[in-house]
């Protein structure tokens, strides 16, 4: 899908062709991507987070509760309140409310709550909604320079290996 291959990366990187080698898709940033890389599942509409830390709806508020423990497969029909936050990862669904991520830097954090110390701006961290994907579809050509944002795309996608040129 082009869409996503050029909302993600700054253009395609250039390559010398050196010899390729499979590599842990979380060890590729900076790497130049070897092959195409097509879509393993089919996936639907969604916003993803592009950088972890804690989803919420953003206000003035600044300590929210945090709801522990939920799948990242049940995030996509979760709805915080307001007075609520949910852990993401980087790359992953953000429950369906949820407007704004904050960053665990900015945040002191138990068990139970979170309190953030310097607010983001609202929509912060959080994807605009993608095209949905059909299975087979092309998501990356190759030769793109891989970025935090490729790889978070490839983690949500259940990607885990790549082939990349060598450095």
């Amino acid at each position: 899908m082009i869409k996503v291959n050029k909302a993600l990366t700054d253009g395609n990187a250039t390559s010398s062709k050196s010899p390729m080698q499979k590599i842990s898709v979380a060890k590729a940033f900076d790497c130049v991507l070897g092959e195409a890389l097509y879509a393993p599942i089919t996936i639907p509409s969604f916003r993803l987070s592009t950088v972890e830390g804690y989803a919420f709806i953003h206000s003035e508020k600044h300590q929210y509760d945090l709801i522990c423990d939920v799948p990242i497969a049940d995030r996509l029909s979760l709805n915080v309140k307001n007075n609520e936050a949910v852990f993401v990862a980087l790359g992953t669904f953000i429950p369906n409310n949820a407007d704004t991520i904050v960053t665990e830097e900015y945040v002191m954090a138990n068990d139970k709550s979170i309190l953030i110390t310097i607010m983001p701006e609202q929509f912060a961290g959080v994807s605009s909604k993608l095209q949905p994907i059909a299975k087979g579809d092309l998501v990356f050509e190759s030769d793109i320079l891989i970025t935090q944002e490729v790889i978070g795309f490839l983690i949500s996608l259940g990607i885990t290996e790549i082939n990349v040129h060598q450095k």
